[in-house]
């Protein structure tokens, strides 16, 4: 509405009346010709004899044949004037194959520009709007409004009138139409007309204001902004799986049926979730930037959809908020708005910040009851289980460091359905995973028990990158512990004995699946790990429920059983390390925080 206001006040103003030319304005008089003419080739993704017209240092910078294309306030020694008006055919601009050469109107406002010094200004969307004044027009019956008046006294200008009222019936199925979407009843009509007859003005309001209390207001026009945030009840590509967002469709509707203020209306789309007072629906309306495509064929890339997934970001926050094509500048200046090539990547260094992935639930998520009676009770829970998740974390983090771990240096590794070997590396003897890994593989490893180790709380297991190079930036497969069992064989026991394990505690607040699921007998592959890359070393720790006495000769027996899979490949470890330790604290830890982890 802004631009549409200083667009009209623009056109209304009367032009001087002196003998003299109006001074140039660049974007009214200039930019125009070299859009249509000059940045085809000089300008954008292609600029030919070094030469554009995008930026003004530009056009005063020397071309490839060393001379300054404009030269303020000298247009007789501007190349730019000598290019336009020779008449060799090797010279001149634009060739011939390109277009037809600029007419004389355009020739003498492009000189009258370089004598007034070349002055730049940025399209007029982009300039502050100044107050005009009101113009006198003929008709005073007509105008019910200034932007009235500005439209007639430019159609007065031009010789025209405006056009007749529409009938009422026409009226009201315009306003209808219009606001709803949804054309009037006969009843309505007949309503409307009986109103509009006595008083047509206040017949109008009233309608309005009727039609804009109602539900099917919000439900017409949110469609605009829904096409705007792309969004869609399916993935959109490949399978092109069903995914269920509707919370946020109806939270535009309601916005919109609520006359939520616009600033409120970005700013809990871009960032609800960190409002001081946040509600449940700020939750919701944060789905603004999870809008983007997913792809889960076989075969598709993480960290190219993740990029793409940053650079939909990027370029829908400018052209939903802004107003402003941004995919261009992608690739290279902005032809028309004042962004250039660099500032994109910029823009996009913003939002690099995300670890999307082509998962089929879109992980993580946002449980939305069925009832908006109930959004304040569920974000009473969320936040609850946030708090105690953060104090589990921490709490859990805070003893892992402070115990003491001993590495563990001699083991034997027995592998299925994938070759195994170990190394020795860092202080660990780790266990590797050897060529190609199928589906459903297990480690079974055997310790003895290490020195100066007389009983044992806690086992602490790494699983790392082979390449932590290449991980550190695109991410490689990750490793899920689908089940882990512990069993210990006792100085002349033929058989070994099931130890029971109690608790994992996880490097991770947000996993993907329960890390608890690891210690359960379960047919899936749910469990503790990195799903589906892994972008740095992991590392959990599993608590036994009681505390293991290690009498000499004791040997250990830790089963890793992987069976969870992406559509890229097994979810098993590649590289893994252990370490063990006698730390009371976690018995103690657990004890005490039984009832918060009954809680959750």
């Amino acid at each position: 509405m802004t631009r549409l206001i200083h667009l009209v006040c623009s056109l209304a103003i009367p032009l001087s009346l002196s003998a003299k030319p109006p001074e140039i304005d660049f974007s009214r008089d200039i930019r125009p010709i070299l859009n249509a003419n000059c940045t085809g080739c000089q300008g954008g993704v292609m600029k030919q004899g070094d030469v554009s017209f995008l930026y003004r240092e530009q056009v005063l910078a020397k071309g490839k044949s060393g001379k300054a294309t404009v030269i303020p306030f000298d247009p007789d020694n501007s190349e730019m004037m000598y290019r336009i008006t020779t008449d060799n055919p090797d010279d001149i601009m634009p060739q011939p194959k390109h277009g037809p050469p600029l007419k004389k109107k355009e020739i003498a406002l492009i000189r009258q520009w370089i004598e007034e010094g070349a002055k730049w200004n940025n399209h007029w969307s982009f300039e502050k709007p100044e107050r005009q004044p009101v113009p006198e027009v003929k008709t005073k019956e007509w105008p019910k409004s200034d932007i009235d008046r500005f439209l007639l006294a430019r159609m007065e200008k031009e010789g025209l009138s405006p056009a007749r009222p529409a009938k009422p019936g026409r009226l009201l199925r315009r306003l209808h139409l219009d606001l709803t979407g949804v054309p009037p009843s006969v009843e309505e009509l007949d309503q409307f007309s009986v109103k509009y007859t006595a008083d047509p003005d206040q017949a109008v309001s009233e309608t309005i204001n009727q039609l804009l209390g109602q539900d099917a207001y919000g439900e017409k026009w949110a469609s605009q902004w829904l096409d705007l945030a792309r969004y869609a009840d399916s993935e959109g590509l490949g399978a092109d799986r069903r995914w269920l967002t509707w919370p946020y469709r109806d939270w535009v509707i309601r916005a919109l049926n609520q006359d939520m203020p616009y600033q409120d209306f970005l700013t809990k789309q871009l960032a609800g979730d960190l409002l001081p007072e946040k509600s449940f629906d700020d939750l919701i309306a944060t789905n603004f930037h999870r809008l983007t495509q997913q792809n889960q064929e076989g075969g598709t890339d993480n960290e190219e959809f993740r990029t793409m997934a940053v650079m939909d970001r990027t370029t829908t926050t400018w052209e939903a908020l802004q107003g402003i094509t941004f995919g261009c500048v992608q690739c290279h200046d902005h032809p028309y708005d004042p962004i250039r090539h660099d500032e994109y990547y910029q823009f996009l260094a913003f939002f690099n910040s995300t670890r999307d992935k082509d998962l089929a639930s879109h992980h993580p998520v946002l449980r939305v009851p069925h009832q908006q009676k109930d959004y304040p009770k569920a974000l009473e829970l969320l936040e609850t289980i946030k708090s105690l998740q953060t104090k589990i974390f921490n709490d859990g983090q805070g003893l892992v460091k402070s115990s003491a771990w001993q590495k563990i240096t001699e083991m034997t590794v027995k592998s299925h359905r994938v070759a195994s070997t170990t190394r020795m590396k860092d202080g660990y003897l780790e266990f590797l995973a050897d060529g190609t890994i199928p589906n459903n593989t297990t480690f079974s490893l055997t310790i003895p028990k290490p020195a100066d180790l007389d009983r044992l709380t806690a086992i602490r297991i790494h699983t790392l990158p082979l390449d932590l190079e290449k991980a550190r930036h695109s991410g490689l497969l990750g490793a899920v512990l689908s089940q882990i069992q512990l069993k210990a064989t006792l100085p002349g026991a033929e058989e070994s004995m099931e130890i029971p394990l109690r608790h994992l505690i996880s490097d991770d607040t947000n996993s993907y699946f329960d890390p608890q699921n690891s210690l359960k007998e379960k047919k899936g592959g749910h469990g503790w790990g990195a799903y589906t890359h892994q972008y740095h070393p992991r590392s959990c720790v599993v608590v036994l429920k009681d505390a293991l006495e290690l009498p000499e000769g004791t040997k250990l027996h830790l089963t890793l059983r992987q069976k969870a899979a992406a559509p890229t490949g097994p979810m098993a470890i590649k590289r893994g390390r252990l370490e063990f330790t006698d730390d009371p604290a976690y018995a103690a830890w657990l004890d005490q925080e039984a009832p918060t982890f009954k809680k959750l």
